[in-house]
């Protein structure tokens, strides 16, 4: 019983928060991250060599949020949708938050830092055993949260096509989440 409290600890702490950003009023995109409430898709609890990604678009800036800052990682963006080419790599330490500028991203993703060059990655993009997932969380401008893991392909696509642009379809209401 303790053994699968542990590991289920673990295996949440092993995971970190990415946001995709948008442009957005009072905001220039290209050279910081928004602070407080801005337009962003979220996937949440990527696990290291995984992608949070969508198949187009571009996206001005990443966030990777809630990162141990005892962990030494490369964070990379990467564009040509979901997570196919590396266009930044940046790494991190000490740090619970590190913000990519200088998009257009479709994707993002992580990995630990050591001598070796990590494998998993390369600058073609992830490997066919990394895997993508799409956002699960839109957050608006006004902080309002809306949950995308119940919609298919389609409709999160039709979703952030809206919400990305400011307007959010009222078929897509009773996917806000109630604070």
């Amino acid at each position: 019983m303790k053994t699968f409290i542990l590991l289920g600890l673990t295996a949440a702490a092993s995971a970190i928060d990415i946001a995709l950003f948008t442009y957005q009023n009072g905001y220039n995109g290209g050279y910081n991250c928004p602070a407080g409430n801005a337009r962003r898709a979220v996937c949440s609890n990527v696990n290291p060599n995984s992608c949070c990604g969508l198949p187009t678009g571009g996206y001005p800036s990443i966030g990777f949020y809630g990162i141990p800052d005892s962990w030494n990682l490369e964070v990379r963006g990467h564009e040509g949708g979901n997570c196919a080419r590396t266009r930044t790599t940046d790494t991190t330490f000490g740090t619970n938050f590190k913000c990519l500028v200088n998009g257009p991203y479709t994707g993002a993703g992580y990995s630990f830092r050591s001598r070796k060059r990590n494998p998993a990655v390369s600058e073609a993009g992830v490997t066919a055993s990394e895997d993508c997932q799409t956002p699960d969380t839109f957050i608006t401008d006004e902080g309002k949260k809306f949950d995308l893991r119940e919609m298919d392909g389609e409709q999160v696509a039709e979703f952030l096509e809206g919400a990305f642009a400011g307007s959010i379809s009222k078929k897509f209401e009773n996917y806000e989440v109630a604070e």
